[in-house]
């Protein structure tokens, strides 16, 4: 590799390692370190942001003197083996201009040399694998974002609200409202917060959890990202490996879900004239609710989270009438039910029976078993 990491660039491959070069740049990294951790990782964007972070700016990067060995950004005339002498010799003789580039790590290992006394360790053929060491503490951020996401995966709310938030915040930079995510907000809660690993998340992109309410109790009262603390490098990273997560099967499976039940709470919702007219039909159709306890079957129905309706039949009434009081509560139920788009499921057996539609609605309900009783819930279909 050399010393010279601009050479290590030009090749056959040079226009995409200077894109991948330029792309670190517009995070708000240094180039010459970029460089650097882009050789060290082989021109692995993800890695070499990782690797970047976990050298903590300044300090981490130089804690151990291999750093300052072998980096590509110490002037060959600062690579001296006088260690006493290192800190006078700051300034370079001769032709120091354009030769004599070096970053602040660079500098700070050089005038601390001394005082460092971390065992050397000899450097290795192929220079541009990171060492065992550099690699776990490089990855350990981008691990524990790995962690959150593949439980959020389960959340698509939470997830998808956290990746508007990120770009949100790269694309207003100056925009608070951004940055100040109260605790008690109702969109906070319906979204972040329905994961225990969204707050986690938002901590590891640099938000603080801050404030105490007395009267409530509650700690925290809102999670801040304060300009010191914005990185946008960590931002990258965290949008980066979310939406990695978004294309497992995990999430694809809850986002639909998740879809489903929208359409359910929103067919119950509607009101407007058309919908109105289709459910005064369907109840047209229903016989009058049966009284007393002879012959009666108690129909439960789940409809989506936290929600559910009841009703009383006769025993010997079929499928076909629970499916009319289903229109009456949403005409688009029926609909979705006959096109094998949505399946109704008995819940009342372990494990739940999915009932074949329209083959079953001659059946009468103590023929399906559900006399005295019986629940069932309308589900996502599946092949």
């Amino acid at each position: 590799m050399g010393n010279n990491i601009g050479e290590y660039l030009n090749g056959e491959n040079d226009l995409g390692r200077k894109a991948k070069l330029k792309e670190l740049v517009s995070m708000g990294f240094e180039e010459s370190p970029a460089q650097y951790a882009l050789v060290k990782t082989n021109f692995n964007v993800q890695e070499a942001v990782a690797y970047l972070l976990n050298q903590n700016e300044v300090e981490a990067s130089v804690s151990n003197s291999v750093t300052v060995k072998t980096s590509p950004f110490v002037p060959k005339q600062m690579k001296t083996s006088g260690g006493s002498n290192l800190g006078k010799n700051n300034q370079v003789n001769g032709n120091s201009g354009a030769s004599a580039r070096t970053t602040k790590a660079a500098l700070a290992a050089i005038n601390r040399q001394d005082a460092t006394k971390t065992k050397r360790i000899p450097r290795s053929n192929n220079s541009s694998k990171v060492p065992d060491n550099e690699k776990s503490s490089s990855s350990s951020l981008e691990k524990k974002m790995e962690s959150r996401a593949s439980r959020l995966a389960e959340t698509p709310k939470a997830l998808d609200a956290l990746v508007f938030l990120i770009k949100a915040i790269e694309n207003n930079p100056a925009d608070e409202k951004f940055r100040v995510l109260k605790v008690q907000n109702r969109t906070f809660k319906s979204t972040i917060a329905l994961s225990p690993a969204g707050p986690e998340f938002l901590k590891l992109l640099g938000f603080r959890a801050q404030g105490y309410d007395p009267t409530t109790r509650l700690r925290p009262v809102e999670y801040r990202l304060s300009r010191r603390d914005t990185d946008l490098a960590k931002l990258w990273m965290g949008k980066a490996v979310l939406e990695k997560a978004k294309e497992g099967n995990t999430y694809r499976l809850a986002k639909a879900k998740s879809d489903f039940q929208s359409a359910l709470r929103k067919s119950l919702k509607t009101a407007n004239e058309e919908e109105l007219r289709r459910r005064k039909e369907y109840a047209k159709l229903l016989a009058k609710e049966p009284s007393g306890n002879s012959s009666i079957s108690v129909i439960k129905i789940f409809l989506g989270e936290n929600l559910e309706h009841s009703r009383r039949f006769f025993c010997d009434d079929t499928l076909e009438s629970v499916v009319q009081w289903l229109g009456s509560l949403s005409s688009i139920i029926p609909d979705k039910l006959l096109m094998s788009e949505w399946d109704l499921v008995d819940v009342s057996l372990y494990p739940a029976k999915r009932i074949p539609i329209p083959e079953s609605l001659g059946s009468t309900l103590q023929s399906l078993g559900w006399f005295p009783s019986g629940q069932m819930e309308i589900i996502m279909h599946k092949e």
